[in-house]
């Protein structure tokens, strides 16, 4: 059997129309995955890039210069943490997601001098 363009055409649509189903149903799977954990993402480290700029810290005891330990929003130093940042997202486990730091993880109990108040 003699095969011409419009033969390959049409197989090559139908292979193109089959990948796309498989992955508009596998795709949504593996997002909530990672919706779900975190999708694996690494911690941002202190000390670099963004976080360097914004004086991000894990551990609020680890900041130690008393002109950034002030009250924002009416909230004392002391309560301030990502957990209730605007900013964040928990994912669960002590950790959560950031805007300033798309893609990275950042601790609940952290902080860093973007703070603001949520709700």
């Amino acid at each position: 059997m003699k095969s011409n363009r419009r033969d390959a055409l049409k197989k090559g649509l139908s292979l193109v129309a089959v990948a796309s189903v498989a992955s508009s149903v596998a795709m949504p799977a593996f997002a909530r995955r990672r919706k779900k954990d975190g999708g694996g993402a690494e911690m941002v480290k202190p000390g670099e890039g963004m976080a360097a700029g914004v004086n991000y810290q894990h551990d609020k005891a680890k900041i130690t210069d008393d002109k950034l330990k002030v009250e924002k929003q009416g909230v004392a130093f002391k309560d301030q943490h990502c957990k209730n940042c605007v900013l964040y997202t928990d994912k669960g486990d002590g950790k959560g997601a950031c805007t300033l730091f798309p893609g990275k993880l950042v601790a609940a109990d952290g902080w860093c001098t973007s703070w603001s108040k949520k709700g």
